[in-house]
C-alpha cells in the first residue's frame, strides 16, 4: 500500500544513500492510522509522512517515501539522507509490538538489509541518535530489531513459528 507522499515523491530525484535501518514507534494508540500520521507530518509543514515504510497492527506494510528520497524521521547526525525509517504504529513504552507486526517488520528489514548490505548492528532505534526519545520503545532493548534478522538466521525453523520467535524474544524485551 503506498501513501499519498509516496505518490506525490516517487518521481524525486534520489538524495538518500541507506546506511542504516532506523526503526520507530509512532507513540500512539493502537487505533492511530497511517493517514493520521501523513496528516500529521503535512501538519508540521513536512512534504509528507517523514518515514519510507508504516507498519500498522494489522502488519500491514505502508510505503511512506521512496526508499531513495530523504526521510524526515531522524534529523540527527545527518540520518534522513543515510537510512531508511521504519515506523511501528503503536505505543512500546506501554505495549510490545503484534505478532502481525513483527513478522512484517523482519521481513522488511531483511529485504532492505539485503538490498542495501546493512549489516544488523546498523538497525538501530531512533534513540541511538536521538538519546532523549524511547522510540522504538523503552520496553524493547536497542538490539531487538537486529536481533529480529539474527535469531531467524541461527533458527531458521522459528519463521513458521511465530509464537516460539515471540518467546525466544522475550528475553530482548526490557521490563
Amino acid at each position: 500500500m503506498e501513501t499519498n507522499t509516496f505518490k506525490k515523491l516517487k518521481n524525486k530525484k534520489q538524495d538518500n544513500y541507506p546506511e542504516y535501518l532506523i526503526v520507530h514507534h509512532s507513540m500512539a494508540s493502537e487505533n492511530q492510522t497511517v493517514q493520521s500520521i501523513e496528516n500529521y507530518h503535512l501538519d508540521l509543514g513536512w512534504e509528507g509522512v517523514g518515514y519510507q515504510y508504516l507498519i500498522n497492527f494489522l502488519g500491514e506494510i505502508w510505503k511512506g517515501r521512496p526508499e531513495y528520497y530523504h526521510g524526515a524521521h531522524c534529523k540527527e547526525q545527518g540520518m534522513n539522507t543515510k537510512s531508511i525509517g521504519i515506523c511501528l504504529i503503536g505505543n512500546f513504552d506501554k505495549k510490545l509490538p503484534t505478532e502481525a507486526q513483527i513478522i512484517s517488520l523482519k521481513a522488511l528489514m531483511k529485504d532492505i538489509q539485503a538490498r542495501y548490505n546493512i549489516p544488523n548492528n546498523k538497525i538501530v532505534p531512533h534513540r541511538h541518535f536521538a538519546p532523549y526519545k524511547t522510540c522504538y520503545g523503552s520496553r524493547l532493548a536497542d538490539d531487538w530489531a537486529g536481533d529480529l534478522i539474527e535469531l531467524s538466521i541461527k533458527k531458521k525453523e522459528m519463521v513458521c513459528v511465530p509464537k516460539a520467535l515471540i518467546q525466544e524474544l522475550a528475553r530482548y524485551i526490557k521490563t
